[in-house]
């Protein structure tokens, strides 16, 4: 790479407890630096950002909230309610569904990104759900129950 080429790459900072910040150019070999910071629900867990990069969920545990960041803009959009205690967001790989791992009632919730809004009832999973994460091909999506030691098997619908 040239001199010129890694001037002009980007730096992506995702501070996941209290702020969001989104790519920002920086010179290459440049210290990261907080350039901007997102409102958002009350105590943020995690970032998820859509397969095709346009919006970023973030999990706000003590709303029992999913909110919804447009990046180009960096501002919170909407918000949409899911179950008790979100802890993490992860989008299928097609971006249709984002599941939500919800801690404090051992559930995940799955949201229709196109209409913004949860789909059917919560799916039980194990004890403390913490996260979730989907298999590359999208046909598995795994939850990783801290409570019960255990990951649940979800085969989407």
């Amino acid at each position: 790479m040239t001199a010129r080429t890694n001037r002009s790459r980007a730096v992506s900072l995702a501070l996941f407890s209290l702020m969001m910040v989104v790519s920002v150019p920086a010179p290459a070999g440049a210290a990261p630096v907080v350039t901007g910071i997102i409102s958002v629900g009350d105590a943020p867990n995690s970032v998820a950002f859509s397969p095709n990069g346009k919006k970023a969920y973030v999990a706000n545990y003590n709303e029992d909230t999913v909110s919804v960041i447009t990046v180009a803009t960096g501002e919170e959009t909407s918000t949409i309610t899911v179950g008790n205690g979100p802890t993490s967001v992860a989008f299928s790989p097609n971006g249709k569904k984002a599941y939500v791992a919800n801690y404090n009632e051992d559930t995940v919730s799955v949201i229709n990104v196109t209409t913004g809004t949860v789909q059917g009832d919560p799916i039980d999973v194990g004890d403390g759900p913490l996260s979730v994460a989907f298999s590359p091909n999208g046909k598995k999506a795994y939850v990783a129950n801290q409570g019960g030691d255990t990951v649940s098997v979800i085969t989407p619908g």
